[in-house]
C-alpha cells in the first residue's frame, strides 16, 4: 500500500476532463469535512441495516455535493476512512465474506470488499462504476521477485463521469500494512489517478482498463520500475529507468533526477533482500543531481529513493530501482 508525506498546506489536485481542462479539484490527502460529520441518524443504521445505511449515506452525499466528481470524492473518503484492511485474513489466507453488506457491518475487508462497497455507493449515487481485477505491486512484491501479471491479486474501481473514465483504489488510500498490522493512513494518491502513474503499480487483467492510449503488455509491465505517485509529484525528469538495470563495476554510470521546486530527495542503498547497506541516508539537495554507481561491488542492489516537501522532517519512499553489478569482463 502507498504511503506519502502530507505537507502542512495541502496541495490542490486538479482533475482533468477529456480535453485536459480542469473539471474538479480537491486538497491532496485531505478528507471531505462532510464525511467526517455524518449525522447519527444515518450512522446508527450501519450495523442494523447496511443496505438502508448506504441508501441514507448516498442521499446525504448527494445533498452535500456540487457535482458527480464531488460525490465520488466523498464516496472514496467514506470507504477509505471507515474500512480497515483485514490483515488477519490476508496473512492467514482464510477470508471473511467480502460481500458489501458484510464488510459495511463488520468494518474490515481486503481489496475485494473495498471495491465492492465503493461500487455499492456509486450505484446508489447512480454513477457508473466498474470493479477491476488484476495484479498489483503491493506488500508482498519485490524487485528481485518474479512477477506474473496474470496472477490476479487485487481489485480496484473505474468510474465514468460525463463520459470520462477515472481510476480509483480506495484500498490503498486507506492505509498500509506495517509488519503484520494495518496502519490507517488516509491519502488520495489513487483517487482520479493518472493512468500513466497508476500503471507502475496496477496491471488489470483486461488491458482496456489501463486507460492508456497505448496499452502495455504483461512483459512490458514487468520491466517498468517501482515508482509511487509521490515520485511523480516530486521529480520533473529522470534518466531512463527500468525495474532492473545491469551495470559493470567501475564504469562511470549514474542515475540522474531533476527535482520539482518545493521538494527534496534522499536515497539509501539496500541489498536484494531489502536490508539497508550502511547506516546513512544520503541527501541530494541540488535541483539536478546524480547518484553514482561506479563504486558498487558486484552483486544485487536496491536503490530506495525518498521524497519530502521542503520544510518537512520526514521523507517517504517514492521509488525502488534494482541494479545488478557485474564484475568487469563478466557481462
Amino acid at each position: 500500500m502507498g504511503i506519502h508525506a502530507q505537507s502542512q498546506a495541502p496541495v490542490e489536485v486538479v482533475v482533468p476532463g477529456a480535453d485536459g481542462e480542469a473539471v474538479f479539484s480537491y486538497k491532496r490527502n485531505t478528507p471531505d469535512p462532510d464525511i467526517k460529520k455524518i449525522p447519527a441518524a444515518i450512522t446508527s443504521q450501519r450495523q442494523k441495516d447496511p443496505v438502508e445505511f448506504i441508501r441514507l449515506l448516498s442521499q446525504y452525499i448527494i445533498e452535500k455535493s456540487d457535482s458527480e466528481y464531488d460525490m465520488v470524492k466523498k464516496a472514496h473518503d467514506w470507504v477509505a476512512l471507515n474500512i480497515r484492511y483485514d490483515t488477519q485474513s490476508y496473512f492467514s489466507g482464510k477470508y471473511s465474506s467480502q460481500n458489501s453488506n458484510s464488510v459495511i457491518s463488520r468494518g474490515t475487508a481486503v481489496c475485494a470488499g473495498y471495491s465492492d462497497v465503493f461500487k455499492m455507493i456509486c450505484d446508489n449515487l447512480e454513477i457508473e462504476c466498474d470493479i477491476v481485477s488484476g495484479f498489483a505491486r503491493g506488500y508482498s512484491s519485490g524487485l528481485f521477485k518474479n512477477e506474473n501479471p496474470y496472477n490476479t491479486n487485487h481489485a480496484w474501481n473505474i468510474v465514468t463521469i460525463e463520459g470520462n473514465k477515472y481510476l480509483i483504489d480506495s484500498t490503498w488510500d486507506a492505509g498500509y500494512i506495517n509488519g503484520r498490522a494495518f496502519q490507517a493512513k488516509y491519502i488520495t494518491d489513487n483517487l482520479f489517478a493518472d493512468p500513466q502513474v497508476f500503471i507502475h503499480k496496477h496491471f488489470p487483467y483486461n488491458n482496456g482498463y489501463q486507460l492508456l492510449a497505448s496499452t502495455l503488455s504483461a512483459e512490458e509491465f514487468t520491466n517498468i520500475p517501482f515508482l509511487r505517485p509521490l515520485f511523480f509529484q516530486a521529480v520533473e525528469t529522470w534518466s531512463g529507468l527500468g525495474k532492473i538495470t545491469q551495470v559493470t563495476q567501475g564504469e562511470e554510470t549514474y542515475i540522474e533526477f531533476t527535482v520539482k521546486p518545493g521538494y527534496e530527495l534522499s536515497y539509501a542503498w539496500k541489498n536484494d533482500k531489502g536490508g539497508q547497506i550502511g547506516n546513512s541516508v544520503h541527501p541530494a539537495k541540488s535541483d539536478v543531481y546524480r547518484i553514482p554507481l561506479k563504486n558498487l561491488k558486484p552483486g544485487k542492489y536496491i536503490l530506495q529513493v525518498y521524497a519530502r516537501k521542503s520544510g518537512e522532517n520526514i521523507g517517504w519512499g517514492c521509488a525502488e530501482l534494482g541494479f545488478i553489478v557485474n564484475a568487469a569482463g563478466n557481462v
